[in-house]
């Protein structure tokens, strides 16, 4: 209730993307709800006698991720994702704190959404290429705003990229993987 029905789709392109599959029951309102998320094991995964596991999808240079959004359905899944790519990813919620956050946590990559409560997501783009950072980081946006002048505003404000909600993870990934890790201008 109250949301944009992003939620549902997204965790579902999310598992489709990954060889899996995703369901969801109720008997009616007001009575729960159950979802079930099917993933398939990777081969690379499994436990070896005397060997250690490790995901299959792991990177070779993990990145610093800050997830700028309020959509909590889409932040929890993506952030999930990437932490087990292995990356280092936080997630803020409010315009407001967004400076505040990119300042002590200096991310390779910034996910932003342009729709935020306080400050929206191109005046906090604007302020992270105004800002004296040790490094610049990447930013993509990733919003539900997706018309040809929303992409234009973004990309003029300084995003490196814009893609549309919902976006598949192995997109998402790629942008993030192809930015400068740790270390780099």
């Amino acid at each position: 209730q109250g949301g944009l029905g992003l939620g549902l789709t997204v965790v579902k392109r999310l598992i489709v993307e990954h060889g899996g599959d995703v369901s969801a029951h109720s008997d009616g309102p007001g009575l729960g709800s159950e979802f079930v998320i099917a993933l398939p094991l990777e081969s690379d995964q499994v436990h070896h006698a005397g060997g250690s596991s490790h995901p299959a999808t792991a990177v070779s240079s993990p990145r610093q991720v800050l997830i700028i959004d309020d959509n909590e359905d889409f932040t929890e899944a993506l952030a999930c994702l990437l932490r087990a790519a292995g990356h280092d990813v936080r997630v803020i919620d409010h315009g407001a704190h967004a400076m505040d956050a990119i300042k002590r946590f200096a991310p390779d990559v910034v996910v932003l959404d342009l729709g935020l409560p306080g400050i929206d997501g191109l005046s906090i783009l604007k302020a992270i290429r105004a800002a004296p950072l040790a490094k610049q980081p990447r930013v993509i946006v990733v919003s539900g705003y997706g018309q040809e002048a929303d992409k234009q505003r973004s990309l003029l404000a300084g995003a490196d990229h814009h893609v549309i909600k919902p976006v598949g993870i192995d997109i998402l990934k790629k942008l993030i993987e192809s930015a400068g890790g740790p270390g780099s201008s």
